[in-house]
């Protein structure tokens, strides 16, 4: 895992978090100072991936292992 935030409890949770980021540039969310591992999807991506709490990293699993959910 490399990202700052603890990961969501459920997927309201999650669904939570992400309205919470509408209308936020990337330039917005890179801004609140989390490590953010930059893999190959990018760094838009991976910045996504650490405000949400994603735990899945570069494995070949689920974004959110835990909700089984993947962040498309």
């Amino acid at each position: 895992s490399y990202s700052t935030v603890e990961a969501p409890r459920d997927e309201a949770d999650l669904l939570a978090r992400a309205r919470a980021l509408e209308g936020a540039t990337l330039d917005d969310l890179a801004q609140r100072e989390l490590r953010v591992g930059l893999h190959s999807k990018g760094k838009g991506g991976a910045i996504l991936e650490a405000v949400l709490g994603a735990t899945g990293g570069s494995a070949a699993t689920w974004d959110f292992p835990a909700l089984e959910v993947e962040l498309k």
